[in-house]
């Protein structure tokens, strides 16, 4: 998945049923992979145990990792057609069958660095919305693609794994004068159910009454379909920017 890894060592050890990984340490993608998990193969079923702690350390993020990774716990950030950037990811703990990965039990949160993005075609519907409510506040956006790139603030997004399904909260992504949040889960299947809240920079919404006014009922548009195929309704789409123009 163009994942490099460069050369390192990683001990093992194998003892009362128990196969230890570790600890290493190991260059990759620019960054560091780190960790002492375990998987325990006896009694079964099999399942991998990780400890608390930074198992992934500012690794560059690629179209490729994205596509294979991401988007299967953020898929505003992993569906994306341009990107530069990096991730870190710090493990709470977590208990993860090997057979059935979904019926395990894992928390954490992920960490994004300078984290640029342009959408790609999947999430067009969502990038078109924004560049039509920015253009509607200020005229200035039409035309231009500031409004189609997104940065990701380097806020702590807390992730979790239970119930079958992968959760996310706490994603926040800046698009020119839009601020967009992302929270939700994804089924073993792809099947996404999440929400984008869309709202406004606070310079934007101190600058205009009418702006601030929207505000206090925020925005929301249900994301559902798949993780390939992601689906935004076009009717709340249309609702949403007539409620603002």
């Amino acid at each position: 998945a163009g994942f490099r890894f460069e050369p390192g060592e990683m001990p093992l050890k194998c003892f009362e049923g128990q196969l230890a990984l570790g600890p290493f340490d190991l260059a990759a993608a620019g960054g560091r992979l780190r960790g002492s998990p375990w998987v325990r193969m006896l009694p079964g079923p099999a399942e991998l145990v990780v400890p608390p702690g930074r198992c992934v350390d500012r690794v560059v993020l690629t179209r490729a990792v994205c596509d294979r990774w991401v988007k299967w716990l953020l898929p505003l950030v992993g569906h994306s057609a341009r990107m530069q950037g990096c991730v870190s990811v710090d493990s709470a703990g977590g208990r993860v069958p090997l057979a059935d990965p979904f019926a395990g039990e894992a928390s954490g949160q992920v960490i994004f660095e300078n984290l640029e993005a342009v959408p790609a075609e999947t999430v067009q519907p969502l990038a078109n919305l924004l560049v039509r409510l920015q253009t509607a506040i200020d005229p200035r956006f039409a035309g231009g693609d500031k409004a189609g790139r997104r940065r990701v603030r380097p806020d702590p997004v807390r992730v979790r794994l239970g119930d079958r399904r992968r959760w996310h909260d706490g994603l926040v992504i800046d698009s020119g004068a839009l601020v967009i949040r992302s929270a939700g889960s994804v089924a073993a299947d792809g099947a996404l159910a999440m929400n984008v809240e869309v709202g406004f920079r606070g310079d934007i919404a101190g600058a205009s009454p009418v702006v601030g006014k929207l505000l206090r009922t925020p925005l929301v548009l249900p994301l559902k379909g798949t993780v390939d195929r992601p689906q935004f309704d076009p009717r709340a789409l249309e609702m949403t920017l007539a409620r603002i123009v």
